[in-house]
């Protein structure tokens, strides 16, 4: 019966424990934060079955007064003051400085009172602990959804944890099969483009030995990442993975973003297991990615904050990784230039393959942007992954309008990403 009165005292009582032991310890400054929960002995399960929703059918100790009825009012009324008890415990109201970091649930059932009091108080945190690679119900996604209004400014600290380790996840039926590696590595990119300054991960993941090196490249790129979506003047660059989904759909956008990638064609490219993949290929890539056919482009738009703050000549580089386009796959799609694009001539080939020294480079790719545009180029006989890092000669600060263009083939592309140079 939390909604007792003789509960809440309770439950006051424990949080403010909890805030002064926090306060006196010696470990404070390891601790990021504490997770709000509702419930004392769950976590935030709320709803009552309708046979005990009734006082008379509740067995009280000796002494305590009778309390009432179950009701949906009950619930708010009770949220409100849990909330309340942490703010007041850990210092967020009346104190310039908090304890700690409280950090709040991402509620897709959030009230506009529970808006307001995040909105008016950046140092709240907020959590959610249903991160996957994908939001596989729609109020899974409307959580998400909350977690990204309020994390994505980057003015507040956000923390994201997953249903499971990516070593045992459980297949979603309406989400592409994936290896763990796979599942760790979009799991990772989502948070990041909600906003998340955090990223947990169980501790199955930490110590797994046969995907370790595939889990240690993904936690290196979120660890340069995190906490900069709302900072395009200190992030170390900016990112867009090709994808979509059932829900959240569209690409996972990191400060760029394709203004037409709608209409190039989805394609959906997995691989169950990495048992196949060839000894170089990175076992993380695939699940979704975007084709773009021979003489066709995707226009990217760079923040402009971020651009301008790049470092000039060799300070920066272009990073894509794509492979050829199965051509089986593709004539399978309904593919149709996107509008206001032509196809590529027979010229255009030519003289792409002229700016090159060699004629025997395969498909390339010319990225359009930079002062100077880059051909990036893809051997044409690989049919896995390629990670293709080019730096980039100059830029133009004012040109944030960039293209990417499959010049003489199809092109399947998982990532483009601009970033400062390794090392800067």
């Amino acid at each position: 019966m939390y909604w007792h009165p003789a509960y809440l005292s309770a439950m006051q009582g424990m949080v403010e424990a909890l805030a002064q032991f926090v306060l006196r310890s010696d470990l404070r400054k390891s601790v990021a934060g504490i997770r709000m929960n509702y419930n004392a002995i769950g976590t935030e399960h709320w709803l009552v079955p309708t046979k005990v929703r009734s006082a008379d059918q509740w067995n009280l100790p000796a002494g305590v007064e009778p309390g009432t009825d179950w009701t949906f009012g009950t619930v708010d009324a009770y949220r409100r003051a849990v909330e309340g008890f942490y703010l007041d415990a850990f210092g967020y109201r009346g104190s310039d400085k908090p304890i700690t970091t409280v950090y709040m649930r991402a509620r897709q059932d959030a009230s506009d009172d529970y808006a307001n009091m995040l909105q008016g108080d950046n140092r709240i945190g907020v959590f959610h602990t249903s991160s996957e690679p994908e939001p596989f119900t729609l109020g899974q996604e409307e959580q998400y959804e909350f977690f990204r209004r309020f994390c994505a400014a980057g003015n507040r600290p956000c923390y994201a944890e997953p249903w499971s380790a990516a070593v045992n996840h459980k297949q979603r039926y309406n989400v592409p099969p994936m290896s763990a590696e796979q599942w760790h590595y979009w799991r990772h990119l989502g948070d990041l483009q909600l906003g998340a300054s955090i990223v947990a991960e169980y501790a199955p993941d930490l110590r797994a030995e046969e995907p370790a090196e595939a889990f240690a490249k993904t936690r290196a790129f979120t660890s340069r990442y995190a906490g900069t979506l709302g900072r395009p003047d200190l992030a170390p660059g900016g990112w867009i993975a090709f994808r979509d989904g059932e829900y959240l759909r569209g690409d996972y956008e990191f400060l760029i973003q394709a203004e037409n990638a709608g209409q190039a064609p989805g394609y959906t490219d997995w691989l169950p297991t990495s048992a196949n993949l060839g000894e170089d290929e990175d076992a993380r890539y695939g699940v979704w990615s975007r084709v773009i056919q021979a003489g066709d482009e995707i226009r990217l738009h760079i923040n402009p904050t971020l651009l301008a703050s790049l470092p000039e000549a060799t300070g920066v580089e272009i990073r894509v990784v794509a492979k050829p386009a199965d051509p089986a796959a593709v004539s399978t799609l309904p593919i149709k230039p996107p509008a206001g694009l032509s196809l590529a001539t027979e010229s255009d080939a030519a003289d792409a393959r002229d700016d090159t020294a060699s004629s025997e480079l395969g498909l390339l790719l010319r990225v359009t942007g930079p002062s100077t545009p880059i051909l990036m180029h893809l051997d044409s006989t690989d049919e896995g992954w390629s990670e293709l890092v080019q730096p980039v000669a100059a830029l133009d600060p004012s040109g944030v309008d960039w293209t990417l263009k499959a010049e003489n083939g199809a092109v399947q592309i998982h990532l483009f990403e601009l970033r400062r140079a390794s090392g800067e």
